[in-house]
């Protein structure tokens, strides 16, 4: 399968690599100061889920952080923190997280261990669907709607995390 490459610099929102879903792309964090930033337009409602991988390191230490962030490159998905820590002797593939037609921001950081001559990457599967939780849903004001007899999927981020649907 064909690996496309971050574009540098994209050390912030305004010069983010766009990537398309599906498709894998490589990068690396070259120190404390840099960091990886990556754009997704999403063309329709549906669920992503990200893949990050890497070479295996004899390290159990956290690797790199990488999060998600809407639009505004500020407001994390949903209302919890979508930071997720890739250790060095593991890759890591995210739960389904169901999201609106829109623009979306992956931010990548390096984390404990000096990762600066590793090469990740980071794949975000995409799948269209109507029938899937929309974050952000954590309120009554943001419910997904739904339509009877009919099966929806979701997934609940975390112990603060809750979805709601009308």
């Amino acid at each position: 399968e064909t690996e496309l490459t971050e574009l540098e610099p994209n050390n912030n929102q305004k010069k983010a690599t766009e990537i398309e879903t599906n498709k894998n792309y490589s990068g690396s964090v070259a120190g404390n100061s840099d960091v990886d930033w990556y754009k997704l337009v999403l063309p329709e409602d549906g669920y992503i889920s990200v893949d990050f991988k890497h070479e295996m390191l004899s390290s159990t230490s956290g690797c790199w952080n990488f999060y998600l962030y809407q639009e505004d490159g500020i407001t994390s998905i949903g209302n919890y923190s979508h930071k997720y820590q890739v250790l060095g002797n593991a890759n890591l593939k995210t739960n389904q997280i169901g999201l609106k037609a829109g623009v979306y921001y992956i931010q990548v950081t390096r984390g404990d261990y000096n990762t600066s001559d590793v090469v990740y990457t980071v794949n975000v599967n995409f799948t269209q669907t109507e029938y899937t939780e929309l974050e952000p849903n954590s309120s009554a004001k943001e419910a997904t709607n739904i339509k009877v007899n009919k099966e929806y999927s979701g997934s609940v981020g975390n112990g603060s995390d809750t979805d709601w649907y009308k």
